[in-house]
């Protein structure tokens, strides 16, 4: 089962940003692209994950082109963007436009990067862009069984509007 998460741009004046993003080398950011680096990218987030099913690196090449070819909604390019760390990719998140509504498509980190606040910087930022483009609110499904990502997004600010 899903749950259904938002945020609200307009009641939530002060984003939340981690104090501090735990890790001590250089990080840069780009904007969202597709390739073997980011198919790898969500393969290795994903695998073991309680959101797996399975996925081979070609299933997800095949997912990002959907995603870029707007079969989850018009993806809204300039609030996509990868993380990188000296030089490697190690996440990233996708926002679309489906609906009129604006949503996460997918947040990334791998798994050895997680716990240093990289999911909530990638988060605050893409909320601080949103808001800035006058969006009123930002949504995401999450899977029930996945508390480490409601524990994330809880602490962004998103609240729980319902299980699909």
């Amino acid at each position: 089962m899903k749950i259904r998460m938002e945020y609200n741009l307009k009641k939530k004046k002060k984003i939340f940003i981690p104090e501090q993003v735990t890790v001590n080398e250089n990080i840069d950011y780009s904007n969202f692209h597709i390739g073997d680096e980011v198919a790898g990218l969500f393969y290795k987030s994903y695998k073991n994950s309680s959101d797996d099913e399975g996925e081979s690196i070609e299933d997800w090449k095949l997912i990002l082109n959907d995603f870029m070819n707007g079969n989850y909604g018009v993806i809204i390019k300039d609030l996509c963007e990868l993380l990188y760390i000296q030089g490697n990719i190690i996440g990233g998140i996708v926002a679309a436009l489906d609906e009129e509504e604006l949503y996460i498509v997918t947040l990334a980190i791998l798994p050895e990067y997680r716990g240093k606040n990289l999911s909530l910087n990638l988060l605050s930022r893409l909320l601080m862009k949103a808001q800035e483009k006058r969006y009123e609110k930002i949504v995401l499904y999450v899977t029930n069984s996945n508390i480490p990502a409601i524990n994330i997004y809880n602490k962004a600010g998103f609240d729980v509007q319902k299980g699909t």
